[in-house]
């Protein structure tokens, strides 16, 4: 499998973290990496490439600058790191499966990608990932569910055109690229719980589980303020998932990192 890391500076809280837990939950020598960023933010991406290669061995590795800076902010950010990388893999012919890792991902367990790349290969469909829910808000406020979306941290086929007409537009629209693609991708989609869905959370601890009094739980604050009964702090779920999607301040790093050096 090949690991992409999109790096940009408004993941500076993030790196430190996610270096000394990606490190510590190796190996990848059965594995590639791709490192990628905007020109403005080099030494960002830097830093990430440095601190996940200096001590361990890869079976191939690479980082590479875009052309242009591109926009920033959401989504059109995040559109843009995508959707370049997806052609600069084009061109480089790549032949693997990749997973978009972002810094807000973080692994669970010692050989979380051999895990993943398993369970990829094992479930027979060109992308992998966690189901989002598409919403809206109504003129009262209240969340209105439409259909499903492959949340974007996902594992994708290795040339991206085969599947998609969109992906090439993503840049120039001002709609979550994921969003876009919906109708593409997730009829071709393997949902798994190999990757935990906990969508912007913080403040990582341990506590006794509310359910049963002799267990302990690993879980998060949920920050999305989104309306109604729709929230991401669920436990982490060592019984399945391998890595967990959306702790935006370090905290679950921090803590495993604590927990299992």
């Amino acid at each position: 499998m090949l690991l992409v890391v999109p790096v940009s500076n408004t993941d500076d809280n993030l790196i430190e973290d996610f270096i000394k837990i990606f490190n510590l939950f190796g190996p990848y020598d059965q594995h590639e990496l791709l490192v990628v960023c905007r020109p403005s933010d080099k030494d960002y991406g830097m830093r990430v490439y440095d601190g996940i290669t200096k001590d361990i061995d890869w079976k191939k590795q690479n980082f590479h600058a875009f052309a242009g800076d591109g926009p920033a902010g959401w989504p059109v950010g995040p559109n843009f790191y995508w959707r370049w990388t997806a052609d600069y893999l084009l061109e480089q012919d790549n032949k693997l499966p990749w997973l978009w890792l972002e810094l807000d991902m973080t692994p669970l367990c010692k050989n979380w990608a051999n895990k993943l790349d398993a369970g990829y290969r094992k479930c027979k469909k060109p992308f992998m990932g966690n189901f989002g829910d598409t919403t809206t808000v109504s003129g009262h406020g209240k969340l209105v569910k439409l259909c499903k979306h492959l949340v974007g941290a996902a594992v994708y086929p290795p040339k991206i055109d085969v599947y998609s007409k969109i992906w090439e537009h993503v840049a120039e629209i001002n709609t979550a690229w994921d969003v876009l693609c919906q109708w593409e991708f997730v009829p071709l989609s393997h949902e798994t719980k190999l990757i935990q869905f906990c969508f912007r959370t913080q403040n990582y601890r341990v506590e006794m589980d509310p359910m049963d009094p002799t267990r302990y739980i690993m879980i998060g604050d949920d920050t999305n303020g989104f309306p109604g009964q729709w929230e991401f702090d669920a436990p982490v779920d060592f019984d399945n998932a391998v890595i967990l999607h959306g702790c935006n301040d370090g905290s679950l790093a921090r803590l495993l990192y604590e927990t299992y050096s």
